[in-house]
């Protein structure tokens, strides 16, 4: 399975919560260049509109990521997306990267990764950056 497409709509009409109506479309490609490396690409956009209050938002995304299968026991992979909503009262743009290499030894699993995010407000004019380093040993007990 190479590609996958989603479509979404839903009509929510609530008392305890706010009433949405909101419609999604979704594509993911897979491709697979080289025995050993895969290659993600994906993207949404859609709508939603909050019924009690008459706000309403536009939105859209798309990522990538690559996997390489550099040996039988370790794996690299390097990920980056971009989010957009444009809205009555909320618009910011995230994006953010992603780069990890993970490795197996028997019941073991190692892990390190570095993340950096970035989350703009565009009302508020303020813009946040994250960068975080993960490293992580497991033991698997079946």
């Amino acid at each position: 399975r190479w590609s996958t497409t989603r479509l979404l709509f839903e009509d929510i009409d609530s008392t305890t919560s706010v009433s949405t109506t909101r419609w999604r479309a979704e594509e993911n490609l897979l491709f697979r260049p080289r025995e050993n490396v895969f290659l993600n690409l994906s993207g949404y956009v859609g709508h939603t509109v909050f019924k009690d209050i008459g706000s309403e938002e536009d939105f859209y995304g798309f990522g990538a990521n690559v996997q390489w299968r550099v040996t039988n026991w370790s794996k690299a992979k390097i990920e980056g997306f971009y989010d957009e909503i444009d809205g009555t009262s909320i618009r910011t743009k995230s994006m953010g990267a992603e780069a990890r290499w993970e490795w197996f030894y028997g019941i073991w699993t190692g892990e390190a990764s570095y993340r950096f995010l970035n989350l703009e407000d565009l009302n508020s004019s303020q813009t946040r950056n994250r960068n975080s380093i993960f490293f992580s040993i497991r033991r698997s007990l079946f």
